[in-house]
């Protein structure tokens, strides 16, 4: 009698644990998935005062829209009071409809596929003049995209 019961808690505990790593596993392939179909592309950068305002269009055929978990750093020499100064930072994702220094917010809502969206990012500093600036974002499934040059 013990065995049995021994023997039914075992196979209760091996078919749970079997749920969770099923679980686990058709949640990673969903992520994946939608990882493989996320593409962005930056078109445009202009320089509006000491914001960045980035056109992006959506390659791929996901919804984007949780753009707490996007990743966006910018490089640049920042204009100091006339001194350049190298600056390199990750900017926070705001829902306020004027992001303050450090942070950015999208002019567009959700980034649907083949739409085009504009991103606002509040530089902590101007840009020096005629100076390169690099942007990177990725997106939260992971690909990304960049673009460097004289905005």
């Amino acid at each position: 009698m013990v065995g049995l019961s021994t023997l039914a808690s075992m196979a209760l505990i091996y078919q749970k644990s079997q749920d969770v790593y099923d679980s686990a596993l058709q949640s990673y392939h969903e992520t994946q998935i939608q990882s493989d179909e996320t593409a962005i592309r930056v078109r445009n950068i202009t320089l509006s005062g000491s914001n960045l305002i980035i056109g992006l269009t959506n390659n791929g055929s996901t919804n984007l829209y949780d753009f707490r978990h996007f990743s966006i750093i910018v490089d640049y020499t920042a204009n100091l009071n006339g001194s350049a100064t190298s600056s390199v930072e990750q900017y926070n994702y705001t829902t306020s409809s004027t992001p303050s220094a450090l942070e950015w917010v999208s002019l567009g809502g959700i980034l649907l596929p083949s739409e085009f969206v504009r991103f606002e990012i509040a530089l902590p500093a101007p840009v020096f003049a005629d100076t390169n600036v690099l942007f990177v974002i990725t997106t939260n499934f992971g690909p990304g995209a960049e673009w460097q040059g004289v905005p």
